[in-house]
């Protein structure tokens, strides 16, 4: 073993301890500060459809939902049934046997943990040695970037989104695209993000021709399919049924363009649907343009743009959905550094996204909605669109 390795372990044997005891003390001030009789937390629905299942019961009765409420001291209960494919609950039953408030710091502390360990992993794990100096900057600006506050304080589910992604980037990275493939299956646990994000990360594979991330892809779906059929033969019919209604209640009021044709078009549906279905053509195409044209897009690039365009043509997210930004934030300040007299610009640039987000919130305080958010996807995007178009190669004759 080199020296430098030694002290890489060195340092990463000292930091995961130090990490989780900040998270674990971090999670410990926000859950104690909530009261679950007047705050509104999205961990409480994760938690109880864990516990349902823990209990062999379904998540999906509205009679258990409200009675699991009721007994457990929660007041506020804005959906009356789990939103989200059975399989997910099966992630929460080891949470789901614990008290709710205990299980509550567990599962920011482990948000927090995962968000800071993805930002030191995605600079430390790059070729570049121009990378490695800006951790303290993607540090910085992850601590005041807003979809990552929300992603802890809310209880949310994006730390694990954004684990998955990151995961199967590296994996793919390492030449393992069966293993990549299955892992970023799972994002369909969330398939108002997976259902749009899966199939551009398909095109990629296809125009790379990786073929084994496909073998992945069916390992993966088929397990999830069947663990749920076994414990449920009916949860495909109850979740469309849940999954649909929300839909329809929340269209044209999330951070996309389909919130910012809502805006546009004061609220006419006719419009909403012609304004935010011809920029999502438009940003489609050119996405997809890049990815099929040049072979060459790295993973890094690739899952970037997957993740800016999904973020802004998803018919339905909000803003902690965002926090998975911060790889394409990453593959945007990586590009910056590597450009002559580009120090600066990758430096400031994660600020500069978080001065929007605060910028934003001052307007969207006014509409009572967060829908002006949808300009962050669309200004990230609009970045990693350049940096990828200037990092690719003509197309190769071998392909």
């Amino acid at each position: 073993m080199t020296l430098p390795n030694r002290l890489g372990r060195f340092w990463l044997i000292l930091i995961i301890p130090l990490l989780a005891w900040l998270s674990y003390a971090v999670a410990i001030r926000i859950v104690n500060s909530i009261d679950y009789q007047k705050d509104y937390s999205d961990f409480v629905p994760f938690w109880l459809a864990g516990n349902l299942v823990a209990n062999g019961q379904s998540p999906y009765d509205t009679a258990l939902w409200v009675d699991g409420y009721a007994g457990n001291g929660v007041g506020e209960m804005i959906d009356h049934s789990f939103l989200y494919p059975l399989p997910l609950a099966f992630f929460f039953v080891p949470l789901g046997m614990l008290p709710l408030r205990a299980a509550h710091v567990l599962w920011v502390a482990a948000t927090l943990f995962i968000i800071l360990g993805v930002t030191l992993a995605l600079p430390l794990t790059r070729e570049s040695p121009k990378a490695k100096p800006l951790l303290i900057h993607l540090l910085i600006g992850v601590i005041f970037f807003r979809p990552a506050v929300l992603s802890v304080t809310t209880g949310h589910i994006s730390g694990l989104l954004l684990l998955l992604l990151v995961g199967s980037l590296f994996l793919f990275e390492r030449d393992k695209p069966f293993w990549g493939g299955f892992l970023f299956t799972f994002l369909m646990l969330k398939p108002n993000l997976g259902a749009v994000l899966i199939p551009l990360l398909v095109i990629w594979l296809l125009r790379r021709k990786m073929t084994h991330a496909f073998w992945g892809m069916a390992f993966a779906g088929l397990l999830m399919l069947t663990a749920g059929l076994l414990y449920d033969l009916h949860w495909l019919s109850e979740y469309w049924q849940v999954g649909s209604g929300k839909l329809a209640q929340t269209f044209g009021f999330s951070p996309t363009v389909w919130g910012l044709a809502h805006l546009t078009c004061n609220q006419q549906q006719s419009c909403v649907l012609a304004v935010g279905g011809v920029a999502a053509i438009v940003l489609t195409g050119l996405v997809l343009w890049l990815l099929v044209r040049f072979p060459h897009v790295t993973p890094l690039n690739a899952f970037s743009l997957s993740i800016a365009l999904t973020l802004l043509i998803t018919p339905y997210i909000w803003t902690y959905d965002q926090l998975l930004l911060l790889i394409p934030i990453a593959t945007i300040i990586f590009f910056f550094s590597e450009r002559k007299g580009g120090l600066i610009p990758a430096a400031l640039f994660f600020l500069a996204v978080d001065f929007l987000a605060v910028f934003l919130l001052v307007y969207n305080t006014g509409l009572q909605v967060e829908i002006l958010n949808g300009f962050i996807p669309l200004v990230i995007l609009g970045f990693a669109l350049y940096s990828t178009r200037r990092q690719t190669h003509p197309p190769s004759s071998e392909y």
